[in-house]
């Protein structure tokens, strides 16, 4: 089960950019002259992702190995 925030991140990261640069998926900006800020925004909002993703994860096994289901 995916974080309620993931797929908004996501689609707002399709939404501002489009392309490839290896890292982030980016190699055009649509936006203004703000980009640097923006590719630096984009950045934090994966790094962000990942850990509540990780946390998620972990929250999981903790129940799964005490036995909690669902």
């Amino acid at each position: 089960m995916n974080h309620p925030a993931v797929p908004a991140a996501h689609a707002y990261l399709l939404a501002v950019f489009n392309g490839s640069d290896g890292e982030l998926g980016i190699r055009r900006c649509r936006c203004d002259s703000r980009q640097s800020e923006l590719l630096m925004e984009a950045r934090a909002v994966r790094a962000e992702l990942a850990k509540v993703k990780t946390m998620i994860r972990a929250y999981g096994l903790a129940r799964a190995d005490a036995g909690i289901t669902p």
